[in-house]
C-alpha cells in the first residue's frame, strides 16, 4: 500500500518546480529575506478567504507549502554559505 502522504509531497514538489520556473529558482529566492517570505505566504493565505471550493483551498495550501519549502531551502543555502552569520 502506498503512503497517502507521498502523493501530497509529490504535488508540493511539482508546485516548487512550477514556482522555480516562474520566478527564477534559487537565484531569485536567495534575494529574499524572512519578511519577504512572510509576505508571500500571507498573499496565499489571504487568497484562502475567497476560496469557496475544497479544490481551490487545497491548491492554496499546496502553494503555501511549496513557498515554505522554498524559504527553508533558501535559508539553508544562505546558512551554508555564511555559517555563523
Amino acid at each position: 500500500m502506498d503512503d497517502p502522504s507521498s502523493q501530497v509531497y509529490a504535488e508540493i514538489w511539482a508546485e516548487r518546480v512550477k514556482q522555480d520556473a516562474q520566478w527564477g529558482g534559487p537565484a531569485h529566492d536567495d534575494t529574499l529575506n524572512r519578511h519577504d517570505w512572510i509576505k508571500i505566504i500571507d498573499r496565499f493565505r489571504y487568497r484562502m478567504i475567497g476560496s469557496k471550493t475544497p479544490e481551490r483551498q487545497r491548491e492554496n495550501f499546496l502553494q503555501i507549502a511549496a513557498v515554505a519549502v522554498a524559504a527553508i531551502e533558501s535559508l539553508d543555502r544562505k546558512e551554508l554559505n555564511n555559517p555563523g552569520g
